[in-house]
């Protein structure tokens, strides 16, 4: 008698826990359903008088699907965002929101190559 009650409550326990364990949001952020965007970027240098860095931005893949103001207005809040991170490096590599999706912004070193050129497989030879 004894052993049945604490089969029936352990089989209890294990019901309760997944289901209240399915609902749990902690572990879904900043949301498992909104894809994350990386976007590398670079600063080059500028052949401008004014300003000597020019910031080089990969844009995103869906930026292919956008309507070309709306991503130009997503590149200038890139833009911006860049120049937020290197002024307070304390924000930088943060994930942050442009219209219910989440951006992340990776910097990589300046090499010096060029991104536009097109892709030669002789260069790997």
């Amino acid at each position: 008698m004894k052993k049945s009650k604490l089969s029936i409550l352990h089989i209890v326990i294990a019901i309760l826990a997944f289901v209240f364990g399915v609902s749990l949001k902690g572990q879904a952020y900043p949301n498992a359903n909104t894809p994350l965007e990386m976007v590398p970027y670079r600063l080059v240098p500028s052949d401008d008088l004014q300003c000597n860095i020019e910031i080089e931005i990969i844009e995103p893949a869906s930026f292919n699907n956008m309507v070309e103001v709306y991503s130009d207005e997503i590149r200038e809040i890139l833009r911006e965002r860049v120049v937020f991170e290197i002024v307070n490096p304390h924000s930088a590599s943060e994930m942050f929101i442009i219209d219910e999706r989440y951006y992340y912004l990776i910097r990589l070193p300046n090499t010096g190559e060029l991104w536009h050129r097109p892709y030669l497989r002789s260069d790997w030879r």
